[in-house]
């Protein structure tokens, strides 16, 4: 490699440097002049043929031609991640062929990218838009990782040379499928907190009477749950096999029943109340789940609810009422401590993966899962007795619309045989895997027929595991025999004063702000702004600090806030006094602008959150 490159290489992708420089002095592969003479070719030798990385007649031509074939694709990105380099032939293309990309290089092999580092002259101008180089291993994995997070707001693109398949085969598809998941994964997040960013805190602050009169899941004592049988039963359609094994575990308390999600229709429809139903999603439509309780007055079953779950599901709930602190929620966070301790779930992507991690923490012997098939089954997606399946993709009569069939992904069954899904599910699955590789003396069972394979909770029919594990009598029937949580109303006070006078101290910041931006824009002297700046930059950095901001606001905000961060290096470094104004007024000022919009419409509903801690502390 050249001196030149060497350095650079050094310099700016020091990592990747450390793992090809033994190829300066030694390599395996071999590599040939094309038919023109002019262009370098890489064969690589696998099972005694030589495959060539790229064309030995024409590399330019076929990377044209590969460009070409994906115009359309690449034109609509930003940022395009190249999974494989070759020898350069492709990326050359590209970037003369397109101003505004940047690259990312993703390389299975050392050897590949020290030659494709050998070939180019980095010097170029145009490599600059090089942004980084990972090598597919466990430490590029999670460089990749942190990248596509980094970039999420951004529209990128993955890109692949044809013969890396024939070269690399399933490892190929490994690496593709996996970058290809940690798009699907971040984009999902993303539309996740976009959706339900305003919804979680709007229910936090709404739900806090309900948290102050209800009982806390972790003042439970733990022997009513510890060294137990706990089955978590989910909605899928395996469900309708269990029902009977399910009412015979109930009227004997043999083990302890939780419900997720819309499981719990279905139980209550065959006359099963199970020890306890649980609930956290935001929307408003959950309430939905729970109608069926509600319109015939079914009190038999608590209600575990996620602090942050859609204020309507528990507003006209007939039951019982046990509140559990979610991570979402920063407004109890704040205000509901034990003698400023806190207990809260994480958020999941499935209120089965939030069930499961709760009762881990209450260590029961054996956590048994009933109708988690994460896929179809039967060409069902839900259990019967659930009267809104048709909203989500099922028809009553005919089972799943042919869109959904269409759409989905295969993964194994517990059988080993093929199972359409989604990747929504497969995340589930990796979410429920990841709690049982973490967890300590409790064992894990899987009784879906037809369900997801899950590492970690062997298949078992629920009849054997009755026969084997089960006995009569062994739970309570009622397990919510303890005092309503006191939360410490000398914190909840000495809080509130805070919160009361952050909003005060918030205010003034923004004034401020406003302010600065009315006197930047009729005066544009270097001096002038570059003062006005340092004092925004106090004041930005003060609502940053502010306590108003970081319970409500910036929840509220989680994207936008985001999004204005990965803008500010931009803004920065711009040397233009006019455009650096316009840049930090637009951009900013958006930003001000939406957070001045949700104090003027939460306003009244925070104070009546005020109102309600006062008449706690009075009390």
């Amino acid at each position: 490699m050249r001196a030149n490159n060497i350095r650079i290489v050094k310099k700016r992708f020091q990592m990747v440097w450390e793992n090809i420089k033994k190829y300066e002095y030694d390599g395996v592969f071999q590599s040939k002049f094309d038919a023109d003479g002019d262009r370098w070719t890489l064969f690589i030798e696998k099972n005694n043929y030589e495959y060539p990385i790229n064309s030995p007649i024409n590399p330019l031509l076929e990377a044209q031609t590969i460009v070409e074939k994906n115009n359309q694709y690449l034109l609509d990105k930003e940022k395009i991640i190249l999974l494989g380099i070759g020898l350069g032939y492709v990326l050359d293309e590209i970037l003369d062929k397109y101003d505004d990309k940047k690259i990312l290089i993703v390389e299975k092999n050392s050897e590949i990218l020290y030659r494709f580092l050998s070939r180019i002259d980095l010097r170029d101008r145009k490599y600059d838009k090089i942004e980084q180089i990972l090598l597919d291993n466990d430490i590029g994995e999670t460089l990749l990782n942190e990248y596509v997070n980094k970039n999420i707001n951004r529209r990128i693109g993955v890109l692949s040379l044809p013969a890396y398949e024939n070269i690399f085969g399933n490892e190929y598809h490994k690496s593709f499928k996996r970058i290809r998941d940690y798009l699907k994964m971040y984009k999902m997040g993303l539309g996740t907190n976009m959706a339900f960013q305003k919804r979680w805190i709007i229910n936090s602050i709404i739900n806090i009477k309900r948290n102050l009169e209800t009982k806390s899941m972790y003042g439970m004592p733990e022997e009513n749950i510890q060294g137990k049988n706990v089955i978590i039963v989910a909605a899928g359609p395996s469900l309708n096999f269990e029902i009977e094994n399910l009412k015979k575990i109930r009227e004997t308390n043999s083990a302890l029943i939780f419900a997720v999600g819309s499981a719990i229709n279905t139980l209550v429809e065959n006359e099963i109340y199970p020890h306890a139903a649980l609930t956290y999603d935001p929307q408003g439509s959950n309430a939905m789940v729970y109608k069926k309780l509600v319109d015939n007055n079914i009190d038999k079953v608590p209600l575990i609810y996620g602090s942050s779950v859609g204020f309507e599901t528990i507003k006209n709930y007939p039951g019982e009422l046990v509140h559990m602190i979610t991570s979402q929620d920063t407004v109890s966070s704040y205000f509901l401590r034990r003698e400023n301790k806190l207990d809260i779930v994480y958020d999941a992507p499935s209120i089965a993966v939030v069930t499961l991690q709760l009762l881990m923490r209450f260590k029961p012997s054996r956590i048994i899962f009933v109708g988690q098939n994460l896929g179809y089954f039967n060409n069902r997606h839900y259990a019967e007795g659930i009267d809104y399946g048709h909203t989500m993709g099922e028809d009553k009569e005919n089972g799943l619309k042919e869109e959904f069939i269409k759409n989905a992904v295969k993964d194994v069954d517990v059988d080993g045989n093929e199972l359409l899904t989604t990747n929504a599910f497969i995340s589930f699955r990796k979410n429920i895997e990841g709690f049982i590789e973490r967890s300590r003396n409790i064992d894990f069972v899987n009784t879906t027929v037809g369900g997801m394979k899950i590492s970690g909770a062997p298949f078992m029919k629920m009849s054997e595991v009755m026969d084997k594990y089960m006995v009569e009598g062994e739970v309570k029937d009622y397990i919510f025999d303890y005092e309503i949580e006191e939360y410490n109303k000398a914190l909840i006070k000495m809080h509130r004063i805070e919160f009361n006078n952050s909003f005060l101290e918030y205010n003034k910041h923004i004034d401020s702000i406003l302010e600065i931006f009315r006197s930047m824009d009729k005066n544009r002297k270097k001096d002038n702004i570059e003062n006005l700046l340092k004092k925004f930059d106090k004041h930005f950095k003060a609502i940053g600090d502010n306590g108003f901001y970081n319970i409500i606001l910036r929840p509220m905000n989680r994207v936008s806030h985001e999004m204005l961060l990965k803008k500010v290096n931009d803004i920065k470094f711009e040397k233009n006094i006019s455009r650096k104004v316009d840049l930090v007024i637009t951009n900013f000022g958006k930003f001000i602008s939406s957070l001045e919009d949700d104090v003027d419409s939460f306003i009244e509903v925070i104070r009546m959150m005020d109102d309600e801690l006062e008449k706690f502390i009075s009390e």
